[in-house]
């Protein structure tokens, strides 16, 4: 087949060659009307949406507004990895979703939460869309990274049994609802951990972000809880604050294993040990099958990234 230039894309699409360049540098001063075209015309040609430097575009799907915590070490490392990878970047909310339709874009990573992504991706696109930490459906050419949370929460029961520890509580940082469709099946993994070392019901002291107000540490510790694992970045901090209200010592009457904050985990008092997700290898795998989709490369299929455990002061050894 003849190989597809620019000045065919613009006679298809009645323009000059010389605003299809600038629609693949998404340059502002073509008509939004005008660029769509542009770029389904392309699209549909099967030219490649790049600039003539060859730097091709990821656009990089947000939708919270507090970037802290899980979000914002995320994010640091996935801007940083697509920079080395030699792509440009245009952060683009969930909320604005149209906006991929009149971009010169090559493929998608997405960070945002909104579960309902699946069900209408293909209504603004045809290009490849990388979630992190969320459901894939490749059917609509859409594929998942996640932090293994069942291989991360038996290596957290693990080190917890390890230093003694039997009756564990589990705290989470969102609802139950969510906890289940969360891709990093971090409840289904501590369940399984302990049912594993033969405890009957690892669910009787568990707490979820919809039961409202904290659970009372203090009656877990009487009914002789020793050790509590806090889901979510932020939740360690969440649950220290709840400790030192109760005047309960860590890790003297209660160990805490908690999820790493970047900058803030090691600064409590004592240090959290925590179970980290890895940022860095998160971001690398996910721009790594990007490429691999962008350029209709074979792909294993989804990927998942095995948690860090990270030793501090925060766990009692009680054998």
């Amino acid at each position: 087949m003849k190989k597809v230039t620019s000045r065919m894309v613009g006679a298809a699409a009645g323009v000059s060659h010389v605003t299809v360049s600038r629609v693949l540098n998404n340059d502002p001063r073509v008509h939004p009307v005008t660029r769509a075209r542009v770029i389904e015309t392309a699209r549909r040609m099967g030219y490649p949406l790049a600039p003539a430097d060859g730097r091709r575009t990821v656009a990089l799907i947000i939708f919270e507004i507090n970037l802290s915590g899980y979000l914002g070490s995320l994010l640091s490392f996935l801007l940083e990895e697509i920079s080395l990878q030699g792509y440009r970047v245009e952060l683009i909310s969930s909320r604005d979703l149209e906006l991929l339709s009149s971009r010169a874009i090559a493929g998608a990573i997405s960070v945002s939460i909104n579960d309902h992504l699946n069900e209408f991706w293909g209504e603004f696109s045809n290009f490849p869309l990388v979630r992190l930490n969320r459901p894939s459906c490749h059917r609509e050419n859409i594929y998942s990274v996640s932090s293994d949370g069942i291989a991360g929460m038996e290596l957290a029961v693990d080190y917890l049994f390890q230093q003694g520890h039997r009756k564990i509580g589990f705290i989470s940082d969102v609802h139950r609802a969510d906890e289940r469709v969360y891709t990093s099946h971090r409840y289904e993994g501590f369940c399984d951990a302990l049912r594993r070392r033969g405890v009957g019901e690892p669910e009787a002291f568990s707490f979820f972000r919809d039961q409202g107000r904290f659970p009372d540490l203090r009656r877990w510790v009487e009914c002789g809880v020793t050790a509590l694992i806090a889901a979510g970045e932020t939740n360690g901090l969440s649950v220290a604050q709840q400790l030192n209200s109760l005047r309960i010592k860590v890790p003297e009457e209660l160990s805490v294993l908690s999820m790493e904050f970047p900058g803030i985990s090691e600064r409590l008092i004592p240090a959290h040990t925590t179970l980290s997700q890895d940022f860095r290898g998160l971001a690398r795998e996910a721009i790594t099958l990007l490429d691999r989709l962008i350029d209709h490369k074979p792909v294993a299929g989804d990927v998942r990234v095995p948690y860090l455990l990270i030793e501090r002061e925060s766990v009692k050894t009680l054998v």
